[in-house]
């Protein structure tokens, strides 16, 4: 089956500059690293799946980000419901041939697959404040343990220091009687 890896973005599924399968930038159609070789007659198709699974990527996106502006704002008052999507019928199959490597190409299919979309609800600034995590608060067990860590360093120097002391105490007392 060969290596495949998995994108880190969504606009990696359709840039052409990069092997669909280990995402190396191209410089043929060969593959350098995997040897994918791109000449195959269903390159097209794999672009094409790769732009819908973009687009249903983007989709699931969307639909995330919804539900939680929803929860965030308070109760939903309508539930909601899912756009009826457009059949277009069966798809033509596109002429067979090597394809381009146009790094302008991956721009143009995330543009054209994107939907118009208004701009994002603007939360109240109270909200924003609350929504911005601050810093990671720490375990009540790290805390402890962190605690009797201190404190058993102290009561090891305290005892350390008092049995110095002591010691120098004794061992220099009979010398200073001498003198």
């Amino acid at each position: 089956m060969g290596r495949i890896i998995w994108p880190r973005h969504i606009a990696d599924l359709t840039d052409t500059t990069l092997c669909p399968a280990c995402h190396t930038p191209l410089k043929s159609p060969i593959c350098s690293a995997c040897r994918l070789d791109l000449r195959h007659a269903t390159a097209t198709a794999l672009l094409d799946s790769s732009a819908d699974a973009a687009a249903a990527l983007e989709k699931r996106a969307e639909l995330i980000g919804h539900i939680r502006y929803e929860t965030e704002t308070g109760p939903i008052s309508t539930p909601v419901q899912p756009r009826a999507t457009v059949s277009a019928g069966p798809r033509t199959a596109l002429p067979v041939g090597p394809p381009v490597f146009d790094p302008a190409a991956s721009t143009r299919v995330a543009r054209a697959l994107s939907p118009p979309q208004p701009p994002p609800p603007q939360l109240p600034v109270a909200d924003l404040a609350t929504a911005v995590p601050g810093r990671p608060q720490r375990s009540s067990v790290q805390v402890v343990l962190l605690s009797i860590g201190v404190l058993l360093v102290s009561v090891a120097a305290i005892f350390f220091l008092t049995v110095a002391w002591i010691v120098a105490g004794l061992v220099s007392a009979p010398m200073s009687s001498r003198f």
